[in-house]
């Protein structure tokens, strides 16, 4: 019975089961009057559910058709690893039509009888301190076999995000991959349930959203990228709306020619996204469904010189062929990082450039290394929020790994805001240098910038006291030029609007 329970209740009625004869029949009795939900389950098949409303002493026939049965195939993970004797459900915990089972010893586990379509899959495991859950959407073919994924994390704060991803119809679009990216904060991600919606526990603040549609292979751009969403402005709404992609296309290969599986990393200026790649075993790589826009590529493979390519503009549906990238012989670059004090930095950005090139450092914990770059003479630039940024020059030799440790000191803050004129691109550039001398900061940001429309890009600059000349430039030929002082104590906005050269 559906009816509102008397006070102190759980149900109106006791529920009733039965089950089937030989020939398919049953009868159902001492029902409690007014509305009832109906379920039939049986092996082999998925649940069928109908409601209706009895009156006192009637009878009605409820004949269900069983839809065929499908399955759910995963593994429960919790850091990586399997966990066995867990709990995994589709449905309500004490449902009648609820499919569960356990995890075995690899966290292997099979769900049977699963109504097709989009269905909820959970998992839990422990209780109080050590309780964790897992939670995602897959969807089911009648009849047909999914897969899943459960990795069980403990519970967190209560979500202050919430969303629905919506199609360009306005129809809600389950099974959606939702993930965030945020400055200060660890990203999580999520499934769109079948109303679309989401939700998320996340800092307060704004924070990026990305979101890629339902057997979207990964890694690949996102089908939206959503940014500074705050989280007090209530709940959003995400509209997917489909764009004609462009398509990369090329082979890496060593200098001999031969072909090698190496990484393709992505970086979208205009939406601000960093996807990466890995070619063929033959070093063929294909990059579809890439969105329109201007994007930076580093073709990359351990132990050889990395190839980047710069400012490549994608119109929609072109295909743009890079032919074979050869990937030479090349140094490495380490060292250990130290600001005041002798102590490691929190942050610390580390860029190697030499002819317009660049290449970026990994730092953790006060030591960075770089990826295999070209033999040749570099400038080293360094700096990190609070330190003044410093660059010298750094030579690298082929097969030679290079040690160079870095020491700064505390900077001066600038925030330095670029003005782009409706015809001035999507992408900008920031150098500080002393007028005359080479790069002692260089930077780059993107905007979301709209056709026709003045925008700006902010960069925060920490250098040491003095005076410097600023130039701001962009892809399409806009330039500035200013000069600069830092001093302690002066916070005053610098604004710096380009134009054509």
């Amino acid at each position: 019975s559906t009816a509102t329970p008397p006070a102190g209740a759980d149900l109106a009625s006791p529920p009733v089961r039965v089950r089937t004869d030989g020939s398919g029949q049953y009868t159902a009795q001492r029902l409690a009057p007014g509305p009832v939900a109906c379920v039939a389950k049986a092996r082999g098949h998925g649940p069928a559910r109908h409601s209706l409303t009895l009156a006192p002493g009637q009878s009605l026939p409820f004949d269900p058709v069983l839809p065929p049965g499908g399955r759910i195939v995963g593994r429960v993970t919790r850091d990586g690893s399997p966990v066995a004797d867990v709990r995994v459900r589709v449905g309500p915990a004490d449902a009648f039509a609820t499919c569960r089972t356990e995890s075995g010893a690899d966290g292997a586990f099979t769900l049977v009888d699963v109504a097709a379509g989009s269905v909820t899959v959970e998992a839990d495991s422990g209780q109080g301190a050590a309780a964790r859950h897992a939670r995602t959407v897959v969807d089911v073919p009648a009849g047909g076999e999914a897969a899943c994924e459960l990795e069980l994390t403990p519970p967190g704060p209560a979500p202050n995000l919430r969303g629905r991803v919506v199609d360009a119809t306005g129809k809600p679009v389950a099974g959606c991959r939702v993930s965030t990216r945020m400055a200060q904060a660890k990203n999580v991600a999520t499934t769109t349930s079948a109303d679309g919606t989401f939700a998320f526990a996340i800092p307060s603040g704004p924070v990026d959203l990305r979101v890629h549609r339902p057997g979207r292979p990964q890694p690949a751009f996102a089908d939206l990228v959503v940014r500074a969403i705050d989280p007090a402005a209530g709940p959003v709404q995400l509209v997917l709306v489909p764009f004609t992609p462009a398509r990369i296309t090329g082979r890496i290969a060593d200098a001999h020619g031969s072909g090698l599986p190496g990484t393709i990393a992505c970086w979208h200026h205009e939406r601000a996204e960093w996807v990466q790649f890995r070619a063929a075993a033959d070093g063929s790589f294909g990059l579809g469904d890439v969105p329109p826009g201007t994007l930076d590529l580093l073709v990359e493979h351990p132990g050889l010189a990395s190839v980047p390519v710069r400012e490549l503009r994608l119109a929609a549906g072109e295909l743009e062929d890079l032919g074979t990238l050869s990937l030479g012989s090349g140094g490495t670059l380490f060292g250990a990082v130290r600001g005041p004090g002798g102590m490691a930095p929190e942050q610390c950005d580390l860029t190697a450039v030499a002819d317009g090139r660049r290449f970026h450092a990994e730092y953790r914990g006060g030591t960075y290394r770089f990826p295999t770059i070209p033999a040749g003479d570099y400038t080293l630039l360094v700096s990190g929020a609070g330190l003044a940024a410093v660059a010298f020059p750094i030579s690298i030799v082929a097969d030679t790994e290079k040690m160079q440790d870095v020491e700064l000191q505390t900077g001066v803050r600038r925030e330095i805001r670029v003005v782009l004129p409706p015809d001035a691109g999507s992408s900008c550039g920031l150098a500080l240098r002393v007028a005359g001398s080479t790069m002692r900061w260089l930077d780059t940001g993107g905007t979301t910038q709209k056709p026709g429309v003045e925008t700006e890009v902010t960069f925060v600059a920490w250098m040491a006291p003095g005076t410097y000349e600023a130039v701001a430039w962009t892809a399409t030929g806009f330039e500035a030029r200013q000069g600069i002082v830092f001093a302690a104590g002066d916070d005053r906005e610098v604004r710096l609007t380009v134009a054509r050269k």
